[in-house]
């Protein structure tokens, strides 16, 4: 089954939704399919400015609004982010859509890490707080995911706009208003739409309406949460929380056993890495 996610870098419903994500690749595998359509959020921060403030052109203030609106995600998904506003705007670079077309230039060389590549975006934007519009950044995120460098450069600098405009047109289509939003298209080609962030069950109850398929079992005790802790670079409290019924018991016992692990602002992390 595929999943097509309308979204966004730098939305933070997308970036809470990655725990969601996350565990739908844990109970289901490969049998479910993401592909991301970039619908592109910020055209021009000034349209973040208040009415009154928009002839001051402060871009350091669109970028503590971008903040907030963060900030607002986070008391509801609570996927963390960084402590301090993020400085993606500047007078000479007003839009965070060159990352959308960074994710649609990965997705049109490598398809299969484009997820991988998108989660390590956000990551390095929402948490780590590290300014991804320079394009040395997006080459170091480039090279650890494993993907050809030249070839991603080849794409930017010839159809990543046009790409991109596809997926704006995709996402204006369908009418979608919020990211991130959700569509199945069934074997008769009907689309089906669910808008807006979900919890994990309602996911779960999006897809076996319309494609029943059985759940991998969630092994919930310590030696499972430590074993889904280890599959992946980074993981965050929240994660665990989101798959693992008992997951604050076993995450607390983990921490306070095994000398292996620490959290740290909502990030469970390898005290040897």
């Amino acid at each position: 089954m595929k999943l097509t996610i309308f979204t966004d870098v730098v939305d933070t419903w997308s970036w809470g939704e990655e725990k969601v994500l996350r565990a739908l690749q844990y109970l289901y595998g490969d049998r479910v399919k993401f592909e991301f359509v970039m619908g592109g959020m910020i055209e021009d921060y000034r349209d973040l400015l208040p009415q009154n403030m928009k002839d001051q052109d402060s871009a350091d203030m669109a970028n503590g609004i971008l903040h907030a609106m963060w900030t607002t995600g986070v008391i509801v998904h609570g996927m963390p982010i960084s402590d301090v506003p993020p400085k993606l705007f500047t007078p000479n670079q007003s839009s965070t859509n060159r990352l959308d077309e960074y994710v649609v230039a990965v997705r049109e060389v490598a398809p299969n890490r484009t997820h991988d590549f998108l989660r390590r975006l956000r990551e390095a934007t929402l948490v780590d707080g590290k300014v991804t519009t320079d394009p040395e950044v997006f080459k170091e995120l480039i090279r650890v995911c494993g993907i050809d460098e030249t070839d991603v450069a080849s794409v930017l600098n010839g159809r990543s706009r046009e790409l991109f405009l596809e997926d704006r047109m995709a996402t204006f289509d369908r009418r979608v208003e919020r990211f991130p939003t959700f569509m199945y298209t069934d074997d008769n080609h009907r689309e089906y739409l669910l808008k807006g962030y979900q919890r994990l069950d309602q996911l779960v109850d999006f897809i076996q309406r319309h494609h029943s398929m059985a759940q991998h079992p969630v092994n919930d005790s310590i030696e499972g949460v430590k074993a889904f802790i280890e599959s992946y670079p980074r993981v965050f409290e929240a994660e665990v929380l989101t798959l693992f019924a008992h997951g604050r018991e076993h995450l607390d016992q983990l921490l306070q056993q095994d000398g292996n692990y620490v959290l740290e602002k909502g990030e469970i992390k390898r005290t040897n890495d």
